[in-house]
């Protein structure tokens, strides 16, 4: 990890203890989505998860996209349905050849 996101993740982690999401949001949102993805893979799934539900739901899917598959399967099995057909939605929406829990028996995926 570079040291810039080290910073970053330390300084996010320091928001939620003090209980600031709001904040810990406007910290990541901004970043590239490469960024974004390595610094909430390095938080326990729950805020990973919380901040990711919080933002702005095609940044939060390009930050799922940068991820792991085997994470983006952890991240999907800590969302509720509603959040999880938001995230769908919208990594459908960014023409990408891979999908947040895309299925092969799914033919109707669109990415």
């Amino acid at each position: 990890m570079q040291e810039h996101n080290r910073l970053i993740l330390n300084t996010v982690r320091d928001m939620l203890e003090r209980g600031d999401l709001r904040q810990a949001v406007r910290t990541v949102a901004d970043l590239h989505s490469a960024d974004t993805a390595e610094i909430l893979s390095q938080l326990d799934i729950a805020d990973e998860v919380e901040i990711l539900v919080n933002m702005d739901v095609k940044a939060a899917a390009r930050a799922l996209l940068e991820m792991e598959e085997p994470h983006q399967v952890e991240i999907a099995g800590q969302l509720r349905t509603g959040e999880l057909r938001v995230f769908w939605s919208a990594c459908r929406s960014t023409r990408r050849s891979t999908c947040l829990v895309t299925s092969p028996r799914d033919s109707g995926c669109g990415c």
